[in-house]
């Protein structure tokens, strides 16, 4: 059983490049599709976003500054090639570029996931609300699934659940 046990135990991460450091990802600032304005969530989804997204010796995000210092060479919306040249001007590993829409009542938080060197498309990360507000609580989810798709492995949890009630069992066994 053990040697099993053993075999089928979590793997520690690995370290995040083959040089060492951290994947560094520079976030940009979303594009707002609304009619009404809503500045104040493309500044609080950033602030929120990028503490979450930051993973002590995995990732590591730019700092704010020099991303809109870069950012002021580009004009209009960011695409794929523009993010792919902001990243390189920053030395970024990758870019998160995106948006936030906003119809009606329904909103959607809508991620793209560059990598600068590799030459693949970017992936998509998002999610979806009913309401506006709801984003804010999904901001934890969509942090770990950027996460996943810089690292290329899942963020699982290296302990397995408890059983929810083992001592009710523990009961019914001693009651037959």
């Amino acid at each position: 059983f053990a040697p099993w046990a053993l075999a089928q135990a979590p793997q520690a991460p690995q370290p995040a490049q083959k040089g060492g450091g951290p994947f560094k990802v520079a976030l940009l600032p979303l594009s707002i599709h609304s009619p009404e304005n809503l500045e104040y969530m493309r500044e609080g989804l950033y602030a929120m976003f990028s503490s979450r997204v930051e993973l002590e010796g995995r990732v590591s995000v730019l700092e704010r500054s020099a991303v809109k210092k870069a950012l002021s060479q580009f004009s209009g919306e960011i695409d794929s090639e523009a993010a792919q040249k902001l990243g390189e001007t920053l030395g970024a590993d990758f870019v998160v570029f995106g948006s936030l829409t906003k119809l009606g009542d329904t909103a959607s938080l809508d991620l793209k996931v560059l990598e600068v060197k590799g030459g693949k498309p970017p992936s998509s990360v998002y999610v979806q609300a009913k309401k506006l507000e709801e984003i804010i609580g999904q901001v934890d989810m969509l942090a770990r699934r950027v996460d996943e798709k810089i690292l290329g492995y899942p963020l699982t949890p290296l302990v397995a659940p408890v059983a929810e009630k083992p001592v009710e069992k523990a009961k019914e066994v001693a009651a037959i």
